[in-house]
Parts: C-alpha cells; sequence; structure tokens
C-alpha cells in the first residue's frame, strides 16, 4: 500500500508540474485581491475530482469518446485569456484607483473548475492507463491520495509567490502574462486533436 501511495505522489508531480505554473501566475490575483483562496481550492478541487473520476470511469471501459471530447476543453483557457486580456485593458484605460474588478466567488470557483480540466485533460493519457492496472480499493486509494496533494500544491505555489522576488515579478508581469499562457494552453491544447 506504501508503495501505491509513492507511485501515486510521484503521478501526481509529474503531471501537475505544468499545473503548479498556472497556479502561481493565479496567485497575482490573490495578491490583487481579485480571487480567494478558498475560491481557488474550491475550483482545483472539483475540477481534480472530475477528471480522476472521469479517468477511472474510462478505465473501466464506460466511454472511449470523452478522451478526444476532453481536448476541446482547449477553448476554456484561450476565452478565458481573451477575457482577461480585455478587462486588464479595459483596467488599464481606468485612471480610478478604486475601481476594483470583482466577480462573485462561483464565478471564480467556476472558473478554475473549467481551468483545471482543461490543463489536466491531457492527465487522462496517464491516469487512465495506470487507474485500469489497479483494483476498486487501489484506484479510490490513489484518488484519495490525489485530493490531499491537490490542496498542497496550491498552497505551495501560494507560498512560492510570497517569496519577494517572485511576488514582485508576478504582480508586475502576470496582467500581461496570464492572458498569454492560457491563451498558449488552449491552443496547444486544440493542437493535439487527431
Amino acid at each position: 500500500m506504501l508503495q501505491l501511495v509513492v507511485v501515486t505522489i510521484g503521478i501526481f508531480i509529474s503531471t501537475n508540474l505544468d499545473d503548479l505554473v498556472i497556479l502561481l501566475l493565479l496567485n497575482e490575483e490573490i495578491i490583487k485581491h481579485r480571487l480567494r483562496v478558498q475560491e481557488l481550492v474550491y475550483g482545483q478541487l472539483i475540477g481534480m475530482a472530475i477528471l480522476v473520476l472521469t479517468s477511472w470511469l474510462l478505465s473501466m471501459g464506460l466511454s472511449y469518446v470523452a478522451p478526444s471530447l476532453m481536448q476541446w476543453l482547449g477553448i476554456v483557457p484561450i476565452l478565458m485569456g481573451l477575457k482577461m486580456l480585455i478587462t486588464n485593458l479595459h483596467a488599464a484605460k481606468t485612471t480610478d484607483p478604486a475601481v476594483n474588478i470583482q466577480t462573485k466567488p462561483w464565478r471564480n470557483v467556476l472558473a478554475i473548475t473549467a481551468l483545471t480540466l482543461a490543463g489536466g485533460a491531457d492527465n487522462l493519457a496517464i491516469y487512465i492507463p495506470v487507474l485500469q492496472q489497479q483494483t476498486l480499493a487501489q484506484a479510490m486509494l490513489m484518488i484519495g491520495v490525489f485530493m490531499p496533494l491537490t490542496v498542497g500544491w496550491i498552497y505551495l505555489s501560494v507560498l512560492i509567490a510570497q517569496i519577494p522576488p517572485i511576488k514582485w515579478v508576478l504582480t508586475k508581469y502576470t496582467d500581461k502574462l496570464v492572458p498569454i499562457v492560457f491563451m498558449l494552453l488552449g491552443v496547444l491544447l486544440l493542437l493535439k486533436l487527431k
């Protein structure tokens, strides 16, 4: 059982390094009070649960269509990036420092969930074959290990984002970088379409 937990941790880290970069970029939204850590946690957990449960269901042979449909989720980060770019351009034209663009918490959670699904869709290629080789109890253990690792990953990104030079870069450049990174992520996912 310990070996399975260690393997699960290795799978999580190797498939979520790209997610750590996105989480670091999203920390700028937390720094600017446009996103709360709780919203990030809820969105990530919902997205990860959907990804892992979908992988588990697919590994059981319930559907052969979903992996190709998951790649179309590349449209989500493209649209999010465009929206952020437009919002940032609009905010740059506004000289009133009191203007703070806030969204409803449930919208932030949905956006983070969608981003998690889009960014993690390629993880299905790893999760499905691994889960296919496990018993039901082993698969449930793996899924159970993924959830606290997801929360840990978020808090690791929050800690890294608090390092002064990183915080400075995030504060200064993230408004410009995040929309571009999201759109590139979407394009890369769409290019994987067969």
